[in-house]
């Protein structure tokens, strides 16, 4: 249904079936947009920690391709806002008086 061109950043930290599994979650999510799925892999990639150069590029074989109904990336990218600020909440320390000046 779709190839996977990528550099070695994004195989460094994943295998083609996880980088398959990852693309295939993505479709089904609701994501049509090619570039942004490309955009979604390097994410990944760097959240695996990856520290190599990293390019992705997917090609789409049946332009015909069902695509579900969901928010795609752009819905990875509000949760993972979410999540990190629930993080960086959590590990603030508290303001006392004596810290406001």
């Amino acid at each position: 249904q779709y190839c996977i061109i990528a550099c070695d950043g994004i195989w460094d930290v994943q295998t083609n079936e996880q980088a398959c599994q990852m693309v295939s979650s993505i479709y089904e999510e609701g994501e049509s947009d090619l570039g942004l799925l490309c955009e979604e892999s390097v994410d990944i990639g760097l959240q695996l920690g990856s520290k190599d150069n990293m390019t992705a590029l997917v090609i789409q074989l049946n332009k015909n391709m069902a695509v579900a109904k969901g928010s795609g990336v752009q819905g990875r990218r509000q949760f993972r806002q979410v999540e990190n600020s629930k993080t960086n909440t959590s590990n603030q320390s508290p303001t006392t008086a004596t810290d406001v000046v």
